[in-house]
């Protein structure tokens, strides 16, 4: 792992609607900052980097957004769940 990855994984970056980067340090109180300083998020995006060593435990939703997962090295099964089904 990269000193670069390392440091993504303790510090997200907040892109702005002109794309202005700012980087926000990965702590207890990091969305509530989100929502005071980056007016509720809206036309805002996230890059963060999280590594995984089993499976998730419980489904993941984002009912305001999109995602972008990209798998880094390893394998993964994503599975989409949309109102029809998977």
């Amino acid at each position: 792992m990269t000193a670069l990855s390392r440091q993504i994984e303790r510090e997200f970056i907040v892109l702005s609607p002109d794309k202005k980067a700012t980087v926000e340090t990965c702590d207890a109180s990091l969305y509530e900052r989100l929502n005071q300083n980056y007016h509720g998020f809206a036309e805002h995006e996230l890059v963060s980097l999280y590594e995984f060593d089993s499976d998730w435990t419980t489904w993941e939703m984002h009912p305001h957004g999109d995602e972008v997962v990209m798998l880094m090295s390893g394998e993964m099964t994503l599975i989409l769940q949309q109102q029809n089904g998977e």
